[in-house]
């Protein structure tokens, strides 16, 4: 493929990503609520702040000025907001988006992952997202699989989120740093177990997916053997709630433009790509290895967990599980293309997105281990962030 040939190429895919958000924008609901921002958790179970936890103090800079900022964003594109929704996928969907170049920060916010400072505003919200999410988990799983824990401490987190220092360092590192962090960020860790790897990750949560939602579900509830569908070993996965736009620009960039730029089985991209996915093993293999592992742990060992969970709050759930997938599906196809076209570009979007993904999932089981919201509060309503609405 000649030089003017994939210009016009990713021309293509960039009016066509354009063209895909302004059908959304136009779409999204007019109505606006008079949400004017968001009420944390309140102590003794508060989100973990730089003031309290010395080793925030240089990874994240709290800002509740541009979460309220996100939350008036979120009312005018709903006319039903709930703050569930909002903290446990609408933010972080809308922080991978940004973070990928698919979406707008709120005006006036100026908010850029691309910079220093803009990560570590970024890495706050995800901080709190976290946060909450671990707060709705402790609330909704089944009090016989409640994790008995400890409150956090400033040692678990220095040891829980390291890998999100490193991620985060390799957003900003050199072209040839951040594309070593691209590939090994495939496979690092090891495993399985532990899960830590974008791979792994993915693998071991499209099983979870499948099997709460064909064998591990509430009582009374009917099988959805489609509401996740992908093949073992693969990047397949499809959802029934679709793809959030995130996912839907790594499908076209890892299964379009990456084929058309690599001109041939011989070609230096195609070469890269194959060295990603067979060493030091194979990728698909390696993969499989943690989609055993999510079988034997939902759908073996926590049968039940879901067993008397409200149908609403399930479904909240199966939403969260969906993009939870999602977000490591993406990060695993944006690592295996920023490394075939060695494009330091993307793979630095791709550190960025590894480390909101990190700081995520991190504070979710911090939160979860936490035993305050339950011990403190009356309910997951008293113990969950509010929206703050004008008087």
């Amino acid at each position: 493929m000649s030089r003017a040939s994939r210009t016009n190429l990713w021309r293509m895919c960039g009016i066509t990503v354009i063209a895909i958000l302004a059908v959304v924008a136009l779409s999204a609901p007019i109505h606006a609520q008079q949400i004017v921002g968001v009420n944390l958790t309140p102590p003794p179970s508060a989100v973990p702040s730089p003031t309290n936890f010395p080793f925030l103090a240089n990874v994240v800079t709290p800002d509740p000025n541009l979460l309220d900022a996100f939350a008036r964003q979120y009312a005018s594109q709903t006319s039903t907001p709930d703050i569930q929704d909002f903290f446990l996928w609408w933010l972080p969907n809308q922080l991978f988006n940004i973070n990928y170049g698919l979406a707008l920060p709120p005006p006036g916010t100026n908010l850029q992952l691309s910079t220093p400072d803009g990560a570590k505003r970024a890495l706050w919200l995800t901080l709190v997202t976290g946060w909450e999410l671990g707060i709705f988990a402790r609330w909704t799983d089944g009090p016989n699989f409640r994790p008995v824990g400890t409150p956090v401490t400033n040692d678990a987190l220095a040891t829980d989120l390291a890998y999100m220092v490193q991620a985060q360092q390799a957003a900003f590192a050199s072209a040839s740093d951040v594309l070593a962090f691209n590939l090994a960020s495939l496979r690092v860790g090891g495993g399985p177990p532990p899960i830590q790897s974008e791979d792994g990750w993915y693998g071991y949560d499209a099983q979870y997916l499948k099997e709460i939602t064909t064998v591990n579900l509430p009582t009374g509830v009917a099988p959805i053997p489609n509401y996740i569908t992908y093949t073992s070993g693969t990047l397949d996965a499809t959802y029934q709630i679709g793809d959030a736009p995130f996912l839907a620009a790594a499908r076209v960039l890892y299964n379009i433009v990456l084929p058309a730029l690599g001109g041939g089985s011989n070609s230096a991209i195609q070469q890269r790509l194959n060295y990603a996915l067979n060493t030091p093993s194979s990728l698909a293999s390696y993969q499989q290895g943690f989609e055993a592992l999510g079988h034997e742990v939902w759908g073996v060992q926590a049968i039940g967990i879901f067993q008397n969970t409200p149908y609403n709050e399930f479904v909240k759930i199966l939403t969260l599980s969906a993009y939870f997938v999602q977000y490591s599906q993406t990060d695993t196809m944006m690592a295996l293309s920023a490394y075939a076209l060695q494009n330091a570009f993307l793979g630095r979007a791709q550190a960025m997105a590894v480390a909101l993904f990190r700081c995520y999932v991190e504070l979710y089981v911090l939160g979860l281990i936490d035993p305050n919201s339950t011990e403190h509060f009356p309910s997951l309503t008293a113990a969950f962030a509010q929206f703050r609405t004008a008087p």
